[in-house]
C-alpha cells in the first residue's frame, strides 16, 4: 500500500531523473556540436597547411604560355626552342650510336615517360625519333621488347611416346559403356 508521502517521493524521483536526463541529453548535444565544429576547423586547417606546402607544379604547357604571355620573355622562349632543338639533335645522334637491341629498349624508356606520351614531343616530321615512330613500330625498332612466342618445352614425339604408352591395352583400360566416348576435331574416342 502507497501512502501520500512516499507517493510524492516517487513524483520527486521521476521529476529529478527527468532533469538530470534533460541536462545530460543537452550537454552530449553541445559535445557533438562542438566535436563537429573542431572537426571542421581542423579539416580547414589541414587544407591550408596542405596548400602551403604543395609546391606549386605547374605543367610545361602552362609554363611556356605564362612566357609567352610576359612581354620580355621572347629571349626566354628562344632559349627554351634553342634547348629543345639542341636536345633533339642530341638524341637523334645517341640514338644512331646505337648498336644492340638491348640499348635502344633502354634508350627508349629512358626517352618515353607519362609527359612524353601526353604531350607527344617527338612527333616532328624530320625527326628520326618521332612520338608516332616509337608508337607504330616500336615493336621492329626495339624500343619496345617484342612479344615472344612460347617454345613447346617438350617434343612432339616425347608427347607421341607418352600417348601411345597410355592408350596401350598393358597400361590402361577403356572405359565401358557409350557414354564413356569423346569427340574431339571429329575424332571420337574411347575413355581410358
Amino acid at each position: 500500500m502507497t501512502t501520500p508521502r512516499s507517493n510524492a517521493s516517487n513524483a520527486r524521483k521521476r521529476n529529478a531523473r527527468k532533469k538530470r536526463d534533460k541536462i545530460i541529453k543537452d550537454k552530449d548535444k553541445k559535445i557533438e556540436y562542438y566535436r563537429k565544429k573542431s572537426e571542421k576547423y581542423r579539416k580547414r586547417l589541414e587544407r591550408l597547411e596542405k596548400a602551403k606546402t604543395k609546391k606549386n607544379v605547374d605543367t610545361p604547357n602552362t609554363k611556356l604560355t605564362e612566357m609567352c604571355d610576359s612581354p620580355g620573355a621572347r629571349r626566354e622562349v628562344v632559349r627554351k626552342a634553342l634547348f629543345g632543338e639542341v636536345l633533339n639533335a642530341q638524341l637523334k645522334e645517341n640514338y644512331a650510336n646505337l648498336k644492340t637491341c638491348k640499348e635502344k629498349q633502354i634508350f627508349g624508356k629512358v626517352v618515353s615517360g607519362k609527359l612524353i606520351h601526353k604531350y607527344k614531343l617527338w612527333r616532328s616530321k624530320d625527326s628520326s625519333i618521332s612520338y608516332k615512330t616509337i608508337q607504330k613500330s616500336a615493336r621492329q625498332s626495339g624500343l619496345v621488347p617484342k612479344l615472344r612466342t612460347r617454345k613447346d618445352k617438350i617434343s612432339s614425339d616425347c608427347i607421341n611416346t607418352v600417348r601411345t604408352f597410355y592408350e596401350n591395352d598393358d597400361n590402361s583400360r577403356l572405359g565401358a559403356g557409350k557414354r564413356e566416348c569423346l569427340t574431339r576435331k571429329g575424332v571420337k574416342k574411347q575413355k581410358r
